[in-house]
């Protein structure tokens, strides 16, 4: 009944439009066209919602479902960073297996950015959280900076031990500037930490230590003649080496 109606009422909007046709002739044409041409729009509309089967929304229904479903799987295939940065490194890709808690992708904040070192074993054994340490940039050396050592890799300290490959988390001390100076992504420096300081001591370049079957030594000019002499070492660092015993002040030693 209703989809006879339906008919009817097109009917009548066509017959409806071709007389308005005739009597306009060219003058308001336009207008009238649109207008029409709404009505007829209306009319087909409600023609087909009452030519539609049943069977035909159960389909659509069933077709919303599944992609109402794509679209919650493909929401949760997706990786939301929790800060805005840049992507540093990606040690991943398409069709490899990945671990749980292993890092694939490395991002920066590059407006908070801070100095990493990948140190072996033995210097993270003599270092701790918080330690002060002094800094030089590479492209700025006239400026000495301070800082200090804000996390160090389990089991030196508090990090997790697992990264990816550009930085291995298991070796990677990570320092904080004391200074507010922006950074530039990949900058040099040149990071010193001082492990044990003392004053008013006998020193040597590393150079004029000698090493023989486990025996330290250095070769002292006494005259016109050279002699060995033993020395029991007591801080060393890459350019001074203290001596404790063996020499004294003034004496003039032959380097290698």
């Amino acid at each position: 009944r209703g989809l006879e109606q339906a008919e009817q009422a097109l009917l009548t909007a066509e017959v409806a439009y071709n007389d308005q046709i005739r009597a306009l002739g060219a003058a308001g044409v336009d207008a009238q066209i649109k207008e029409l041409d709404r009505i007829l729009s209306e009319m087909a509309y409600e023609k087909l919602l009452l030519g539609i089967e049943p069977s035909y929304e159960i389909e659509v229904s069933k077709a919303q479902s599944a992609l109402e479903e794509a679209q919650g799987k493909l929401s949760n295939a997706k990786l939301v960073a929790p800060f805005n940065g840049r992507v540093l490194s990606i040690s991943i890709k398409r069709g490899d297996q990945v671990q749980a808690f292993k890092a694939v992708i490395v991002i920066a904040q590059v407006d908070a950015l801070e100095l990493t070192a990948n140190l072996n074993a033995t210097d993270l054994a003599e270092l701790s959280i918080d330690q002060p340490v002094t800094i030089q940039l590479r492209n700025r050396p006239e400026e000495t900076l301070t800082g200090f050592i804000r996390t160090l890799p389990y089991p030196y300290g508090g990090g997790s031990g697992s990264g990816g490959d550009e930085n291995n988390e298991e070796t990677v001390a990570r320092i904080s500037i004391d200074q507010d100076i922006e950074l530039t992504l990949g900058e040099l420096a040149e990071v010193t930490v001082t492990l044990e300081e003392k004053e008013g001591v006998l020193w040597l370049p590393p150079a004029a230590i000698r090493r023989f079957q486990g025996r330290r030594f250095v070769v002292v000019q006494d005259g016109v003649a050279q002699r060995r002499v033993d020395v029991r070492i007591g801080i060393e660092s890459e350019d001074r080496v203290e001596v404790l015993e063996g020499l004294e002040e003034d004496q003039v030693i032959i380097g290698e």
